[in-house]
């Protein structure tokens, strides 16, 4: 039994459990509702999915901060802003998330990004 542990070990088979995405990304009205249905729900491993490969560790759902604003912030709406050029080659739009606190609104500025008929998060 322990060689078998020990080969499944050394070669990589163990069997991890893999987060896949569950929202739709293919437009970026829908991408920016799926982003702000799993912020709402404190889905932080479907969020970081949710953000361009590129920029993905700044997601980290391990990183305090990250959890705190996760926990302490709410959508309430969002609104759709100017297209802009990402490194000049990528198409982007800025989104402004209206973040609540439970007492105030705090309006953050967001870039998002399309690559292959699918939208990303770039920048919050």
């Amino acid at each position: 039994m322990r060689l078998i542990a020990l080969t499944l070990l050394t070669t990589g088979c163990i069997f991890w459990p893999k987060t896949t995405l569950e929202y739709r990304n293919d437009t970026l009205e829908v991408a920016v509702q799926s982003w702000t249905d799993a912020y709402n729900r404190d889905r932080a491993a479907q969020l970081q999915l949710l953000v361009h490969p590129d920029k993905r560790a700044a997601y980290n759902p391990k990183d305090k901060a990250f959890r705190a604003d996760l926990e302490r912030l709410m959508v309430q709406r969002y609104g759709l802003g100017h297209t802009v050029k990402v490194n000049a080659s990528l198409e982007g739009r800025e989104v402004t998330l209206w973040m609540h606190d439970g007492s105030r609104l705090e309006p953050r500025r967001t870039v998002w990004v399309r690559v292959e008929d699918h939208w990303w998060l770039w920048r919050s």
